[in-house]
């Protein structure tokens, strides 16, 4: 489990969790532990792929009208050993 306690988070960069089973990242609370994108226009703020039985929880995703999406979540159909299924996404607030 990665825990991140309240405060605002500049992402530059797309988060990815690839190829793993039973991880979480949890905020402290949504509305005041924010994931904030000041990565290149049209970005992805958090791309999930071959994540099993993972949790996503408690986070301000703000795309402050520049990223494409707050959550990319897929499989990429390789020889990995999960696909992205038994997923939670929980207790969020999508900017």
């Amino acid at each position: 489990m990665l825990y991140v306690p309240a405060g605002t988070y500049r992402i530059t960069a797309t988060l990815q969790f690839k190829y793993r089973i039973s991880v979480s990242f949890v905020g402290e609370d949504p509305e005041s532990t924010i994931l904030k994108w000041d990565g290149p226009e049209g970005g992805v703020m958090l791309h999930c792929n071959g994540v099993g039985h993972h949790r996503v929880s408690r986070f301000t995703f703000a795309g402050g009208g520049r990223a494409l999406s707050a959550i990319d979540h897929k499989w990429d159909g390789t020889n990995q050993p999960h696909a992205t299924s038994g997923s939670e996404y929980s207790d969020l607030i999508l900017r």
